[in-house]
């Protein structure tokens, strides 16, 4: 399931400019975002399921996880990625890949309106947990569309924020909705397939209780670590660096997913 339908060239010189954890040791997730054709749910997902069992059937090492978009513009799409890659791993997956797509071409193609792929690595660095195993019930996405000559301000001030919140031992670790209860966060970095520069922040939520709101700001915790001078020049300074933000809520869906 590499890519069927869009065709995504690999462009490592576009992370050099705002990505700042070591390259030669990166963890890389593709993931495909795939829209049914209307009417057409019911067999987008019967295609997925028959598909996963072929990976299983052709022993494929990589693991596919599948999201169902609930909230937000493209709710009814679904999310398809795989995680913790290597750049080389795509390479080596070449031959294997060319047997998917044929596969992917005969269950799912037909029942499609469309489909694009998109590459993203882990920011590490800024993360405050690692990927999960096993996958929570929810994901939040929070994405950021962040100014080209802010990049740098970005990411310094997201490392501001973590120390800031390990310190407190904070009970959320969502940027976005630190009056949010639960969940662990990551940071990736979109580096191919889309308007950039990109990040988007990650939140596992097992419930909608993770939801509930807790009293205390993430302005509140800058200043009581930093003081209010440069706590607040910290919140104003990551909030001029991008434009808007974009969220939704998915909904894991194991019965589609392959996990070798």
């Amino acid at each position: 399931m590499i890519c069927f339908v869009a065709l995504c060239f690999l462009t490592v010189a576009s992370i050099s400019q705002t990505q700042t954890t070591d390259l030669t040791d990166v963890s890389v997730a593709q993931i495909m975002f795939e829209v049914p054709k209307p009417g057409r749910v019911e067999e987008y997902e019967q295609g997925i399921k028959k598909h996963m069992a072929w990976h299983k059937s052709n022993h494929d090492k990589w693991t596919w996880q599948t999201w169902e978009v609930m909230t937000g513009r493209d709710t009814g799409s679904y999310i398809i990625g795989t995680f913790g890659h290597r750049w080389e791993d795509f390479d080596d997956l070449e031959e294997f890949s060319k047997a998917a797509k044929d596969d992917f071409n005969k269950n799912v193609t037909a029942s499609l309106n469309s489909s694009s792929c998109t590459f993203y690595v882990l920011r590490t660095d800024l993360s405050l947990s690692p990927e999960p195993n096993p996958q929570p019930k929810y994901l939040q996405l929070n994405i950021f569309a962040v100014r080209p000559e802010g990049a740098r301000e970005f990411s310094q001030s997201i490392k501001k924020m973590n120390a800031a919140l390990r310190k407190t031992n904070f009970v959320s670790e969502s940027f976005l909705s630190p009056n949010s209860a639960g969940g662990r966060s990551r940071w990736y970095f979109m580096t191919n397939g889309g308007e950039g520069p990109q990040y988007v922040l990650t939140t596992d939520r097992n419930s909608y209780k993770d939801f509930r709101p807790v009293g205390t700001s993430l302005d509140e915790v800058m200043e009581k670590v930093y003081g209010k001078e440069e706590g607040d020049a910290v919140m104003s300074n990551v909030r001029k660096t991008f434009t808007h933000v974009y969220s939704e809520l998915l909904r894991y869906r194991p019965d589609l997913s392959y996990n070798p």
